[in-house]
């Protein structure tokens, strides 16, 4: 996905936020929005593992005394378990994020029924 593509994305997903979800459409769009970020998360890190590899090898290739291999390998190590949290910590909060969406967005279309004078049941009845 690209840069563009991606702007493109969160805008949209910024913008749908005070709509209300009251079709199973709507619904799909929010987590098809959710799949598309994580998508372009992992494409992402991805492409920076690669290039961070790709520096690693080449000043492996650089270095002629073992304990310098030894300490390059080490610190791409310690470096890639930092991306490996960072990329959980993002990709739960786009997860958790959709959620909490979701959520808002079935109390607030209970409401709205309660509110009118229907039943909990009718809140969801367009979404089957």
């Amino acid at each position: 996905m690209s840069a563009d593509r991606s702007t493109e994305v969160r805008e949209a997903s910024v913008d749908r936020k005070d709509v209300p979800l009251d079709t199973a459409h709507e619904w799909a769009y929010l987590w098809i929005d959710a799949a598309e970020r994580l998508f372009d998360l992992t494409a992402r890190s991805a492409h920076t593992l690669i290039s961070e590899q790709h520096a690693v090898a080449l000043a492996m290739l650089d270095e002629r005394s073992p304990a310098g291999i030894w300490r390059l390998q080490a610190g791409y190590a310690l470096a890639g378990t930092t991306k490996a949290v960072a990329y959980a910590r993002h990709a739960s909060e786009i997860v958790l994020g959709t959620l909490a969406d979701a959520v808002a967005h079935a109390e607030s279309r209970t409401t709205r029924q309660y509110i009118a004078g229907g039943t909990i049941d009718e809140s969801f009845a367009g979404l089957a």
